[in-house]
């Protein structure tokens, strides 16, 4: 015994395509902020690195000098601060952290080339985590800012 389906109506047809675009679309944002949320574990990383170099240049590398500590704990700090503005606006503050990233590469290399090749994997994996991060921004769907102290809007914000 088999069964004949019946044939759907152009409005069925038209209701499941709806769907299915709404379905693709949340996926692609899904992915969207996926991509975002890696760049802002990629600032953090870098954050967590320049701890450990700040700690090593100051106190265990030979010829070592608290002042290097110093600017490596500033940048780290620099870092972390990017990292969570990137919840807020994750264009700007993955540029700032790319951009100095590059800027740091490139005056380490001016004073060393050699430093240049020198762990060229991480930075390529570094960069190409904030440039996906980057390109994933401008497909992020846009944020609805209200101000927190009006507490009779808050819940009707979309």
């Amino acid at each position: 015994m088999t069964t004949q389906r019946r044939k759907r109506t152009p409005e069925e047809i038209e209701k499941s395509k709806r769907i299915a675009a709404e379905i693709m679309a949340k996926s692609k944002i899904g992915d969207v902020e996926k991509q975002v949320k890696n760049a802002r574990i990629t600032l953090f990383v870098l954050a967590g690195l320049f701890i450990i170099i700040g700690i090593y240049e100051g106190y265990v590398a030979d010829g070592h000098d608290e002042f290097f500590a110093y600017i490596d704990w500033g940048l780290a700090a620099l870092y972390i601060g990017l990292g969570f503005w990137s919840k807020t606006r994750p264009f700007t503050a993955i540029l700032i952290g790319f951009i100095l990233y590059i800027a740091l590469i490139l005056m380490n290399a001016f004073l060393d080339p050699m430093t240049l090749v020198s762990g060229i994997l991480w930075k390529i994996v570094i960069i190409s985590f904030l440039v996906k991060g980057l390109q994933s921004t401008k497909h992020l769907p846009k944020q609805i800012h209200y101000n927190d102290d009006d507490l009779i809007d808050h819940d009707f914000v979309e």
